[in-house]
C-alpha cells in the first residue's frame, strides 16, 4: 500500500477553478500529505495558466509541475481522446508507486474527506468516485469528475483505444442515422461509459450489456461517495 499521494488536475484553462482547488488545500489538515501536484493543461492555455497558477503555487510547499499537450482535432463531448491525452500526460509526471486523486480543474473538493477513504480503496483495490453524474440508468457510467486510486489501475483506467471519429462526426452519424431513442439508447456509449467498459475489459470482467451485471461491476471495481 503506497504512503505516496499525488494529484492531478487536468482540463481547458476556460472555466477553471484554480483559486478554488488551492484554497480547498489550504483548508487541508492533510496538505503536506502530497508529494506532488501536477497541471495537465493544452499548450495554447500555457500562457494564461501559468501567469494563473504560479502565484498560487509560490503559497504552498509541494512540488507543483505544469504539463502540456497539444488539443485534438475538433475537440466537443462525443471526443473522449481529449481527456485520454490530458490525463495520460499528468500520468506520465507521477511516481509510479502513488495514489493519485484526479480532478477535473473545474471542480474542487474536500480533501479531508476524500483521503479519509484512500486506506479502504487502497485495501479493496477500488477506484473512488463521486456520486454526482454517476448514472443508474445507463450501463458502466460512474462519474469522472473526480477518480481516485493507485497509478496503476488508473494508467489502466486511461489507455482505453482512442476514438477514430471526431466530435462533428460522431453526431453527425447519429443525426443521420434518425435512430429513436431507444435505438439511440442502445447504440450510443456515453465518454464516461466508455472509458469504465475499457477498464473492465482489461481487469478480466465479461460485459453482458445488462443492468444486473453493470451493478455488479461497479460495486466490484469501484466506491462511491
Amino acid at each position: 500500500m503506497s504512503k505516496k499521494v499525488c494529484l492531478l488536475v487536468h482540463g481547458p484553462f476556460s472555466g477553471n477553478a484554480y483559486s478554488e482547488i488551492f484554497s480547498s488545500l489550504k483548508n487541508s489538515r492533510e496538505k503536506n500529505i502530497f508529494e506532488k501536484i501536477v497541471f495537465s493543461v493544452y499548450k495554447d492555455d500555457e500562457k494564461m495558466t501559468k501567469e494563473a497558477l504560479l502565484p498560487l503555487m509560490s503559497q504552498t510547499n509541494t512540488n507543483c509541475e505544469i504539463v502540456c499537450s497539444e488539443d485534438v482535432f475538433n475537440p466537443g463531448f462525443f471526443n473522449i481522446n481529449r481527456q485520454i491525452n490530458l490525463v495520460s500526460k499528468g500520468l506520465e509526471n507521477l511516481p509510479d508507486d502513488c495514489a493519485v486523486i484526479k480532478l477535473r480543474n473545474d471542480q474542487w473538493v474536500d480533501f479531508d474527506a476524500v483521503l479519509r477513504n484512500l486506506p479502504r480503496i487502497q485495501r479493496e483495490n477500488k477506484i473512488l468516485t463521486t456520486n454526482c453524474f454517476s448514472r443508474k440508468d445507463r450501463l458502466y457510467h460512474p462519474s469522472d469528475l473526480l477518480l481516485v486510486g493507485s497509478h496503476e489501475n488508473l494508467k489502466i483506467y486511461y489507455d482505453a483505444p482512442k476514438l477514430s471519429n471526431t466530435h462533428f462526426e460522431t453526431e453527425y452519424f447519429f443525426k443521420m442515422a434518425r435512430l429513436s431513442l431507444s435505438d439511440f439508447q442502445r447504440e450510443f456509449v456515453p465518454p464516461e461509459a466508455y472509458l469504465c467498459r475499457e477498464y473492465l475489459k482489461r481487469k478480466g470482467w465479461k460485459i453482458e450489456n445488462t443492468f444486473k451485471d453493470s451493478d455488479r461491476a461497479l460495486k466490484s471495481f469501484f466506491y462511491f461517495s
